[in-house]
């Protein structure tokens, strides 16, 4: 459980930083956010 949460947060914040394809993001968490 941890791991999960742990690793959403990495998401989070690589979406802030932009360092993945939003493709993969948008995949893991649909959210309008990510435009």
């Amino acid at each position: 459980m941890k791991y999960i949460l742990h690793r959403h947060k990495k998401i989070l914040q690589a979406t802030r930083n932009r360092t993945q394809p939003i493709g993969f993001l948008s995949s893991q968490s649909r959210q309008p956010e990510l435009n």
